[in-house]
């Protein structure tokens, strides 16, 4: 694992859970492990909100690399004028509204793999075959 500490530590959300089973493996935990304790504001999760069980933590963020959506235009110009009505109401409800559906659509915000199969189910539901893809995609941790 190769991480640049100094470029992300500010930018994670930190995890100050001491007795964390999954410590070693979760990137939060690591970089306040590794964190510069000249840093004068990090984030960190409410360690009283953090309940780890059998299936894991909640906030866990893998330090392996995942691919990421960047944008979603073509996507919905593939469509026609009955799907595109469809697949927008399904976008404007899954991302919370006009605000943050125009970030992701335009790829100001990326979209996880988890969020992008949970839209491609969702849209699959609403009766849309196009399979969602994104107009590009970006790989990071």
């Amino acid at each position: 694992m190769n991480i640049d500490f100094q470029k992300i530590q500010s930018k994670v959300t930190q995890c100050v859970l001491s007795d964390c089973p999954a410590a070693a493996e979760c990137l939060r935990q690591i970089i306040r492990q590794n964190c510069n304790p000249k840093l004068e504001r990090i984030t960190i999760i409410n360690p009283d909100a953090i309940q780890p069980d059998e299936h894991g933590c909640q906030f866990f963020k893998s330090t392996e690399a995942a691919t990421f959506g960047k944008g979603f235009r073509h996507f919905l110009e593939q469509l026609t004028v009955k799907q595109y009505g469809i697949a927008r109401a399904v976008l404007l409800s899954h991302f919370n509204g006009r605000s943050q559906y125009s970030r992701y659509l335009n790829g100001i915000l990326l979209i996880s793999p988890d969020r992008h199969k949970h839209i491609a189910a969702a849209l699959k539901s609403a009766g849309i075959d196009q399979d969602f893809v994104c107009d590009d995609y970006v790989t990071s941790i």
